[in-house]
């Protein structure tokens, strides 16, 4: 639930939104438009080829996420603000029916993560087999599911404003997506049982229930070992956890508005209330050059449906999806060893590029700042500030010698200094006149002050 709730609706969606609602500000500067277009992009290609190695349900999920997350960028980048938002919105219905559909496999299985060792779970799970099957269709981008319409006005939206290098990445992201999804889709769902348990216990199971079960029959002095359930495949038994209802009720809610979740997004005459209608001249602050020329909300027209980029987009997911299928035994075993180095360089640039950038980078700048900022400069401020504080105290402590000679002294050195101040004053002297007795003055006064000091320093302290 907790996977659902930030990947779908809340944290990593905030971006997306700050974008939106600067649009006034974005749309001054095409610079700053393409740049957040091109990051959108790049984002999506790269989270997507990182997903297709991962054997992790969830980080298979999570890995999605970060990828359509690019979508939307790139939506909002390129001036198509509905289209960005409205993709956020369809894909927090399907991305959240999947991240509960893998914790009930998760469930069901132990907690167990491994895509290789689960398989035809659509047997013990029927309900969650349809609903993520549902969300499987969505983000695949095919219609009609909730995601063929949000993904195809990011796509529109870069092909009417000429982001064409962005546009081709992200149809062929849009057929990588539909391809990954799928090979998760079919390895954990269809094919042949691989079931292994996690290593997650429940309370109310015993060993005995989650140990692999077996009994033998005799038949005629030979032995026959049949699965418990009379398989005869080769398989063990396992104990896998039934459904809950309390699990099932968010996954069909979910399903039904993956499925119709576009009636909430895009206009649908006379029927309910679109959430982007408006919003792009609201948005814009009324500045008529920052809107742009691509509609606010999604027309099911002819025209729309036979454009080139919802064609391509749908291509792209059906070929996706039709590759994942011909893979799809493949897929039970793991990729093949070329493929998996191909793919493991791929995911090791990934986060060998974050690991240098952010934690050889971090590090590097925290000694910087740790021996020339804190150490050499700071420290020295304050330590200095302390030292020099106490060296005057000290200093100005040997004043007080408890002669009243000395203090009488220095009594008539100020008296002289200030009669001597009037009487200059009253002369009313130029200021040449002024630079000159300043000329003499002050070395003279400098070397009786550091005389006086000298002379205190040395002067014996009452014993009082």
């Amino acid at each position: 639930p907790v996977s659902a709730l930030i990947h779908a609706a809340t944290m990593v969606t905030a971006g997306v939104y700050l974008v939106a609602r600067s649009a006034a500000l974005f749309g001054q500067s095409q610079v700053a438009q393409t740049l957040v277009v091109t990051i959108g992009t790049l984002t999506a290609i790269w989270a997507a080829v990182v997903a297709v190695k991962q054997y992790d349900i969830k980080r298979v999920l999570a890995y999605s996420t970060v990828s359509q997350l690019g979508f939307m960028f790139a939506g909002v980048g390129s001036g198509a603000y509905a289209a960005g938002v409205s993709h956020l919105a369809t894909h927090a219905f399907f991305k959240a029916l999947m991240f509960l559909g893998a914790g009930a496999v998760m469930h069901a299985l132990e907690g167990q993560l491994d895509m290789r060792k689960m398989g035809n779970m659509r047997r013990y799970m029927p309900v969650t087999f349809w609903t993520f099957g549902i969300g499987w269709f969505c983000i695949c981008g095919l219609p009609p599911g909730s995601g063929f319409f949000s993904k195809d006005l990011i796509l529109e939206g870069l092909w009417h404003h000429g982001y064409m290098p962005q546009f081709i990445v992200l149809v062929f992201t849009a057929g990588l997506t539909a391809f990954y999804m799928s090979r998760m889709f079919f390895t954990v769902f269809l094919g042949t049982e691989r079931i292994e348990m996690g290593d997650e216990g429940h309370g109310h199971d015993s060993a005995e229930d989650i140990a692999p079960s077996s009994h033998t029959h005799e038949h005629g002095g030979h032995g026959h070992a049949h699965e418990a359930h009379g398989h005869g495949h080769g398989h063990k038994h396992v104990h896998v956890h039934p459904e809950s209802p309390l699990m099932n009720g968010p996954l069909i809610v979910l399903a039904f508005l993956s499925l119709a979740g576009a009636a909430v997004v895009f206009r649908v005459p006379g029927l309910i209330y679109a959430v982007t209608q408006g919003m792009v001249p609201h948005v814009a602050g009324g500045a008529g050059h920052v809107a742009p020329h691509f509609p606010g909300e999604w027309h099911f027209d002819a025209q729309a449906l036979l454009g080139v980029p919802t064609i391509a987009g749908t291509l792209a997911g059906l070929i996706g999806v039709g590759l994942a299928w011909m893979m799809r035994a493949q897929f039970e075993r793991g990729w093949d060893r070329s493929t998996e180095r191909l793919l493991d360089a791929h995911d090791r640039a990934y986060e060998g590029t974050l690991h240098a950038i952010f934690v050889r980078g971090g590090e590097l700048l925290s000694n910087v700042l740790y021996r020339f900022v804190d150490r050499a400069i700071i420290d020295n401020l304050v330590n200095g500030t302390a030292t020099f504080v106490d060296y005057l105290a000290e200093s100005l402590r040997t004043l007080q010698t408890g002669y009243v000679r000395n203090y009488a002294l220095v009594m008539l050195a100020g008296a002289v200094f200030v009669v001597a101040c009037f009487m200059l004053i009253l002369q009313q002297l130029s200021w040449p006149q002024w630079q000159e007795i300043f000329k003499w003055g002050a070395p003279i006064l400098v070397v009786v002050l550091i005389g006086g000091f000298i002379v205190s320093r040395r002067a014996p302290v009452s014993a009082d």
